[in-house]
C-alpha cells in the first residue's frame, strides 16, 4: 500500500489517515443531490475511490490499476511512473516560446502524484496503449456485455454537451 510518512504533521499522509478524516471527521458530509438524480463531478470523489481500492486490495493504486487493468490488455507503457518513460518518449511542453518541459523533468515524477492527482487524472500513456484500451473496452474481455450497457449507458440527463 503506498502509505507515506506518518510522522509528517503537514504533507502526504496515508491513505487511511486522508480517508478516516472524511467519515470520522467533525464536519457532516452531507450530499449535493439525491444519489442518481444529478451528477456532480468531484475531483476529490475519485481521489476518494483510488484511497478506497488502495485499502481494500492492499497495494498502491498505480500497481492496481497496472496489475487488474492495463497489463491484462496489453497496455505496458501507461501509468503515473512504473512505466519508466525515457526523455525522447514524452512530449515536451511550451507556453509560448518558454520551454515548459517535460511530466518526468518534474519533482512529482519521482515520487508519483500525490493524492490531489491520484484517481483523478494524471496518467500517462502512448498511442499504442491508448489504442489497445479502446479495443479492451470495444471487447468482451474487460468489461462483460452486460457491463457496458450498465456503465456505457445514460443515467441521467447531462445535457447536449
Amino acid at each position: 500500500m503506498n502509505v507515506v510518512d506518518t510522522k509528517a504533521k503537514s504533507g502526504p499522509q496515508p491513505a487511511e489517515k486522508i480517508i478516516f478524516a472524511f467519515v470520522d471527521g467533525d464536519r457532516q458530509i452531507v450530499p449535493v443531490v439525491e444519489p442518481g438524480a444529478a451528477h456532480e463531478y468531484s475531483n476529490v470523489g475519485y481521489s476518494l475511490a483510488a484511497i478506497i481500492v488502495e485499502i481494500v486490495s492492499g497495494t498502491g493504486y498505480e500497481q492496481f490499476l497496472v496489475d487488474e487493468l492495463f497489463t491484462p490488455v496489453g497496455m505496458r507503457r501507461t501509468g503515473y511512473t512504473l512505466p519508466g518513460y525515457a526523455g525522447d518518449e514524452v512530449a515536451v511542453g511550451y507556453r509560448g516560446d518558454r520551454r515548459w518541459g517535460t511530466f518526468i523533468e518534474r519533482p512529482s515524477y519521482v515520487r508519483g502524484p500525490s493524492w490531489n492527482l491520484k484517481g483523478n487524472g494524471g496518467i500517462q500513456t502512448t498511442v499504442s496503449d491508448m489504442y489497445r484500451w479502446h479495443l479492451a473496452l470495444a471487447g468482451d474481455d474487460l468489461l462483460s456485455p452486460e457491463a457496458k450497457v450498465k456503465y456505457f449507458g445514460r443515467h441521467i440527463d447531462e445535457g447536449f454537451g
